[in-house]
């Protein structure tokens, strides 16, 4: 873990070239730093001026720093719960059973969509079909 003041150089040197990026050293809660301490040694937060929003970076990333958008308009708890939640070092295996099951239900909900069209294709079309049957016949 680099001392705070090496890593504050870091990623100064890494936005460079980049002013409309702001890192956020310290704030009111804390969450700059209990994001480094808490989750990834490499994790720093910024404001975007250009879209107006916070942003996680991370060291760690090359050549650009990105990570995720904060999908708050404040830095809270909830920014460190989150990074929290989708850590992959942490999370990994459980973040993938998650998908899986998500994706499995998609499948699911798409196959039952699809019964339900047909079936319904079938009860529409069965009285053309009866009555074009006693036509012909």
């Amino acid at each position: 873990m680099l001392s705070p003041l090496r890593f504050e150089a870091e990623v100064r040197e890494r936005l460079k070239g980049r002013p409309h990026l702001k890192p956020i050293f310290s704030d009111v809660h804390d969450i700059a730093r209990r994001l480094r301490e808490e989750v990834d040694d490499t994790l720093f937060i910024v404001w975007n001026s250009l879209r107006q929003r916070y942003e996680v970076h991370c060291l760690e990333h090359w050549p650009d720093t990105y990570a995720w958008a904060v999908p708050f308009d404040r830095l809270d708890a909830r920014v460190v719960r989150l990074a929290k939640r989708n850590n992959l070092r942490v999370r990994g295996r459980d973040i993938f059973r998650e998908v899986d099951e998500h994706n499995r239900k998609l499948e699911e909900s798409a196959l039952r969509q699809f019964r339900n069209d047909v079936v319904a294709a079938a009860i529409e079309s069965r009285g053309l079909l009866a009555r074009y049957a006693w036509e012909v016949l």
